[in-house]
C-alpha cells in the first residue's frame, strides 16, 4: 500500500458523511481528483461522476462505489441535551451504545456520547437482548435552543479512530471509503503513468448506499456504461467458530470476486475475464464463499443495462466504529481494477 493511498484513506475515513449527508466526503473526493479528470460533475442525486476520455473510445467502462457510511438521524430533542435517533443503514445498537459520536451536518459537528439504560438498572430480560433503538439516545450536554444545539433532521455517526494494526488498518467507514480511495488512486495513476485505455472511463462515487435507496440507480441510468465494475466490501467471518463453507471472505486473502448476490448473477464472460487477469498477472484474489447481501451491482446491470462484475474488499466488523481491512487486500483490489482498465 502506497503512502499516498494510506494517507488518502485516513482522510476519507475521518470525514463525517453518514447516508443522506454525504456532501463533505463528495467535496473532498472532488478536490482530490479534479485536476486529473476531463469532466467532473454532480448529478441530481448528489453522486460525483468523473470521466477520463479515450482518444478513440470504443465504449464506456464504469467503476463505481458508495461514498456514505452508516449512522443515524436526529428525530427529537429534549431540554436536557438528549437527542433521540433513528438508524441510517445496517447499524446495531450494541456497536453504538457507550461510543463517542459526532452529531451535526456537513457544515458543523459536535462531539457527543451514545447512551442507553445503565446495566445495573437493567432487568435480566433487558440484559439478554440488544437495546432497542427507541431506548437509545445521544447525550450532548447542550440544552435545547443553546448556541451549539442539534436539531431534528441533523445526522450522526461514530467518532473516527483511524490507524494501523500490524499489516491491517482500522477505522470507521472503511467498508466504503477504502473503495473510494482506490478509485481516487486509480484516476491519479491513469493520468500520471499514462495508462492506456480504449474506453471512456467513468468513475461514480454514489450516495445513500447504506440505505438501499442508492444514488447508484441515477448513476447507472445516466451513464449507461457498456460494462461496469462495482467496488464493494465482503464481510469477513474467518474465525474458528464458523465452518469453512460459511466463510464469505478471509482477511488477507486478496480481492474478493463474487459470482452472485441476492439480486444479481454477474456477467459470466466478464467475471471470467476478471479472474483471468488476476491469474495471468499473479494478483492475489479469492472467490466469495457465500452468496449473501445485495449491493449496487443489480442497479448497473438492470437499470443501466451494463455487463457487470463486482470486486470486493474483505472487511472485518463492517458498519462499526472499527472496520478492519488488510493492506495487501487493498493492493489486490487496486491492481485488479487497473488491470481491467488496460
Amino acid at each position: 500500500m502506497t503512502e499516498y493511498g494510506y494517507n488518502l484513506l485516513g482522510r476519507l475515513s475521518e470525514i463525517f458523511a453518514p447516508a443522506g449527508c454525504e456532501d463533505a466526503v463528495i467535496s473532498a473526493i472532488e478536490a482530490e481528483i479534479g485536476a486529473y479528470c476531463d469532466e467532473l460533475r454532480r448529478d441530481r442525486a448528489g453522486n460525483l461522476i468523473a470521466l477520463i476520455k479515450a482518444e478513440k473510445p470504443c465504449g464506456k467502462l464504469l467503476f463505481a462505489t458508495n461514498a456514505d457510511e452508516v449512522g443515524f438521524m436526529i428525530t427529537d430533542t429534549d431540554d436536557d441535551g438528549r437527542l433521540y435517533i433513528t438508524p441510517l443503514g445496517p447499524i446495531e445498537t450494541d456497536t453504538l451504545s457507550g461510543r463517542q459520536v459526532y452529531v451535526g451536518n456537513s457544515e458543523k459537528t459536535s462531539l457527543a456520547v451514545a447512551c442507553a439504560k445503565p446495566i445495573h438498572e437493567q432487568s435480566g430480560d433487558e440484559r439478554s437482548k440488544p437495546t432497542a433503538w427507541d431506548k437509545l439516545y445521544i447525550q450532548t450536554g447542550v440544552k435545547k435552543g443553546g448556541e451549539q444545539s442539534i436539531k431534528a433532521g441533523d445526522f450522526g455517526t461514530f467518532r473516527g479512530n483511524f490507524g494501523e494494526i500490524g499489516h491491517n488498518i482500522k477505522g470507521k467507514a472503511l467498508d466504503t471509503r477504502a473503495d473510494c480511495a482506490i478509485l481516487c488512486e486509480m484516476i491519479k495513476r491513469i493520468r500520471e503513468e499514462n495508462i492506456p485505455h480504449e474506453n471512456d472511463l467513468y468513475f461514480a462515487f454514489t450516495v445513500r448506499g447504506k440505505l438501499n435507496r442508492s444514488g447508484a440507480v441515477n448513476a447507472a441510468r445516466g451513464i449507461a456504461a457498456d460494462r461496469a465494475v462495482v467496488l464493494e466490501y465482503a464481510p469477513c467471518a474467518d474465525i474458528s467458530e464458523i465452518p469453512g463453507q460459511f466463510v464469505c471472505a478471509r482477511l488477507g486473502g486478496g480481492g474478493v470476486v463474487p459470482l452472485a448476490d441476492m439480486k444479481t448473477i454477474f456477467a459470466g464472460d466478464d467475471t471470467a475475464a476478471l479472474i483471468g487477469e488476476a491469474e495471468t498477472r499473479g494478483i492475489k484474489y479469492q472467490i466469495k464463499g457465500v452468496v449473501t447481501g445485495a449491493g449496487d451491482a443489480a442497479y448497473y446491470q438492470r437499470d443501466g443495462g451494463s455487463g457487470t462484475v463486482a470486486l470486493a474488499m474483505p472487511c472485518r466488523y463492517p458498519n462499526t466504529a472499527s472496520c478492519v481491512i488488510n493492506k495487501e487486500d487493498y493492493d489486490s483490489v487496486l491492481a485488479l481494477s487497473l488491470a481491467l482498465v488496460k
